[in-house]
């Protein structure tokens, strides 16, 4: 099963990518940008220790940071278990001019 969602963040925002998803018996779950499997470096967390709640410490939420055009793109979870699997796909579009290049360019005085 696949579903898809359009979303519009503006540059520097934070995003949260909730893959909806009920399993029993309890799943497994891959989260991917763009068909390549998802690190999860300092800006991004697809677990998280504070209160938001289960689903969130289990993976099925995907939070990025001060978001840039780099960020756009197409975000799926995949969540699976013994019985079957079904894929969450977001389709990220990031607008504003920042980019993670673009914070480091030096200009001439």
């Amino acid at each position: 099963m696949l579903r898809d969602q359009h979303i519009s963040q503006s540059a520097g925002s934070t995003v949260r990518l909730r893959c909806r998803a009920d399993a029993v018996p309890p799943a497994s779950v891959v989260w991917l940008k763009d068909g390549r499997l998802l690190m999860t470096p300092a800006r991004r967390t697809a677990a998280d220790d504070d209160d938001e709640g289960e689903e969130e410490k289990a993976g099925f939420v995907l939070r990025l940071w001060s978001v840039t055009a780099d960020d756009s793109g197409r975000y799926t979870c995949q969540v699976f278990n013994d019985v079957g699997h079904i894929n969450f796909t977001y389709t990220l579009q990031v607008t504003g001019l920042l980019t993670r290049r673009s914070r480091h360019v030096h200009r001439p005085p």
